[in-house]
């Protein structure tokens, strides 16, 4: 997102290339987008990293004929190849104290399958903490899926382990592996039947705000093969029927990037709009390719968003409780991060603090206009 845009780009005759001159975020490149359009009664949205399976546009676009009322079509969004599953139990936990309460038992630095470093495709998806000094460390027992690679037998994990400790894990009940204290490297051998995961089968957005994927990093076993309304959709691949928008109005560009698309959902399931998820229609997806790799930007944007979509669309009362919530939440953070590793002889880490602080900024900046929109969309309808 940040990189510049050649001044030249080589496109197909039938492909219009727009630059908007600066970057606007995933919300300002579709309003241009979907502004240049004369005439189409539907746009689809799809992520540069994805792919959509062969007749899948008009197989939605079907689907979106149905019913007038319909506003939005979704896929299946997975997960691009398919991948092993490795359920890791520690033998033992260490809690660093003064100030850090948590059981940590490993940390991975580096995953490798057939000698490729796989590490940002892999998915740590149970018992892992939050990402602080270092990366993610996990606890006594953890869930982590490893992309397959064809020939590959086995998966060489480098992990840091808890301090002159150590560490032996139990992999899917079969196969254990010692490190010694330090980093060092477990070998595990890959005998299972790989799977495909669920990426997106629509979206839900909880009380406190945060929107969740639908099936996020589910082995897809058929539970997602039917038809069926959703709450909301993901702006990554979906077909929106052109009245939806005249309705509606573009997507909030101060949101720039993440939770854009839950908005614009929420704005128009008030309006009485409806969006239905269709499963026959498969989309691959190379998730967070698309926006990068800086996990401090997508951190902060995502916090501060979720806030701000919550200011919009929830009660008061929830927003003030979560604002709190938050507040408290970064104030433990600083003291986990900051104030308690030098008693224990460790440097200081403070980016996670920085990232929420510079969210809360973003938040309290962005508040008076989100509360005027509020009260906008209610005079509305």
């Amino acid at each position: 997102p940040d990189r510049p845009v050649p001044d030249e780009v080589e496109a197909p005759e039938h492909v219009t290339v727009l630059r908007p001159g600066t970057n606007t975020g995933f919300a300002g490149g579709c309003n241009l987008a979907i502004a240049a359009l004369d005439g189409a009664s539907a746009v689809m949205l799809l992520n540069n990293d994805a792919v959509l399976d062969g007749d899948g546009i008009e197989r939605l676009v079907d689907r979106l004929r149905e019913d007038v009322a319909i506003g939005a079509v979704v896929p299946k969004v997975v997960f691009e190849g398919r991948f092993h599953e490795l359920e890791v139990e520690a033998a033992a936990t260490w809690r660093p104290g003064r100030g850090d309460d948590r059981e940590l038992a490993w940390q991975p630095r580096r995953i490798e399958v057939g000698g490729e470093d796989v590490t940002d495709r892999c998915q740590l998806v149970q018992g892992f903490w939050e990402p602080g000094r270092g990366g993610r460390w996990a606890g006594e027992r953890a869930l982590l899926r490893v992309p397959a690679i064809d020939g590959a037998t086995t998966v060489r994990i480098q992990l840091a382990t808890p301090p002159r400790q150590v560490v032996e894990l139990t992999v899917n009940g079969r196969h254990t592996a010692w490190v010694a204290p330090g980093v060092g490297w477990a070998e595990v051998a890959l005998d299972d039947e790989p799977a495909t995961v669920i990426a997106n089968v629509g979206n839900v957005r909880r009380a406190d705000g945060y929107g969740l994927d639908v099936g996020r990093f589910e082995a897809d076993r058929g539970q997602h093969d039917e038809a069926r309304e959703v709450e909301a959709w993901c702006g990554g691949a979906v077909v929106l029927r052109d009245a939806y928008l005249r309705d509606v109005g573009p997507f909030d560009e101060r949101l720039f990037l993440y939770y854009e698309d839950l908005e614009l959902s929420l704005r128009g399931a008030a309006r009485g709009w409806r969006f239905v998820y269709e499963p026959s229609v498969l989309v691959e997806h190379r998730v967070g390719s698309a926006a990068g790799a800086d996990a401090s930007r997508s951190e902060r944007l995502k916090e501060r968003n979720r806030l701000l979509v919550l200011a919009r669309h929830g009660s008061l009362r929830r927003l003030l409780v979560e604002l709190v919530r938050f507040v408290g939440v970064t104030l433990a953070y600083a003291r986990r991060e900051i104030l308690a590793p030098p008693l224990r002889g460790e440097a200081p880490c403070g980016w996670l603090v920085k990232v929420r602080g510079l969210a809360l900024g973003g938040v309290l900046a962005g508040l008076p206009g989100m509360l005027r929109s509020r009260w906008e969309d209610r005079r509305a309808r």
